[in-house]
C-alpha cells in the first residue's frame, strides 16, 4: 500500500472531529521515547556508590577505606534500555480524575474530551464470579480519537509505563499482531483500577503523565497521516476479526 512507504514506522491519524489550537498538540498524546526522556533513568548513576563515571569508580576501587566495592545500576540494563529506546510514550493529553468507593461503583471526569474519552468493560467479559483474577478491579478503556497502524511490518505491545511515572492504574498488556497492525485500529488503552477496601478514593492523572508504552522489536518513527487519505477498506476495528 502506498500510504505505508517507510520501514520501522508508527502511521497515526486523528480522527476528523479533532480540532487542534496547534500541531504541537500532537506530541501531548504521542511522543518517541528515549533514553533521555526518563528523568529517573536520565539521573540514574552508571556505578552504586554516586559512581557516575569510570574514572569515580576506579577511585572507589582503589581506595581501601571504601566500605563497599561499586556495582552498577540498572542505568547498564540491556531490557530497561530496550523498552526505552524502541517505545512511543502514550500521553494523557488532559486532566482525568476518577473517583471509586468500597462497592466497585465509580465515575470519572476529564478536563478536555478532544482528543480521550473513557469507556468501561463489565467484569463479566473476562469472566464472572469470585474467583476470576481480575476480582476487585474495575475495568476502564482510555480512548483516543485516534487510529494507528504499523502496516503489517512488526507487532506492537501496550506496557506499564514504570521508568516515567507512577500511576493509580494498571496497563493490561496486548499484543497487536501483524494480522492487525497491517490495518488502522482505535487507539484504546485497557487499564485497571483497583477497588478500595473501605471508604472512597480520588485518583488524578495529570496531563502530559505517560499513561502506557507501545513497545515494538525496533525503534519507531512517528508519521501523521491525515484520515481522509486512509481507504476505508483498512480501517478496522481491533475486535472486529475475533475468532473463537
Amino acid at each position: 500500500m502506498k500510504i505505508f512507504k517507510n520501514n520501522n514506522t508508527l502511521y497515526y491519524s486523528l480522527l476528523p472531529e479533532v480540532q487542534l489550537n496547534d500541531k504541537k498538540e500532537e506530541k501531548f498524546f504521542l511522543e518517541e521515547s528515549n533514553r533521555q526522556s526518563s528523568c529517573w533513568f536520565k539521573n540514574l548513576p552508571i556505578f552504586i556508590n554516586k559512581a557516575s563515571t569510570l574514572i569515580d569508580y576506579f577511585n572507589i576501587l582503589h581506595n581501601k577505606e571504601a566500605a563497599t566495592i561499586p556495582g552498577e545500576t540498572a542505568k547498564v540494563c540491556p531490557a530497561i534500555q530496550s523498552v526505552l529506546d524502541n517505545s512511543i510514550l502514550i500521553k494523557t493529553p488532559a486532566d482525568i480524575a476518577i473517583t471509586i468507593d468500597s462497592t466497585g461503583s465509580y465515575s470519572w471526569e476529564v478536563s478536555s474530551n478532544r482528543m480521550i474519552y473513557l469507556e468501561e468493560h463489565i467484569l463479566e467479559q473476562v469472566g464472572s464470579g469470585k474467583d476470576t483474577i481480575f476480582k476487585n478491579n474495575v475495568i476502564l478503556k482510555l480512548c483516543y480519537r485516534a487510529v494507528i497502524s504499523s502496516g503489517g511490518r512488526y507487532p506492537y505491545i501496550f506496557l506499564q509505563p514504570h521508568y516515567h511515572n507512577k500511576l493509580p492504574i494498571s496497563i493490561v498488556n496486548g499484543i497487536v499482531p501483524p494480522s492487525y497492525s497491517k490495518n488502522w485500529v482505535d487507539l484504546n488503552i485497557i487499564m485497571l483500577l483497583e477497588v478500595p477496601k473501605e471508604g472512597v478514593e480520588t485518583h488524578i492523572i495529570k496531563s502530559g503523565a505517560v499513561i502506557a508504552y507501545l513497545w515494538a522489536p525496533q525503534k519507531l518513527k512517528l508519521r501523521n497521516t491525515e484520515y481522509s487519505s486512509i481507504p476505508p477498506s483498512i480501517r478496522r476495528r481491533f475486535l472486529g476479526g475475533v475468532k473463537t
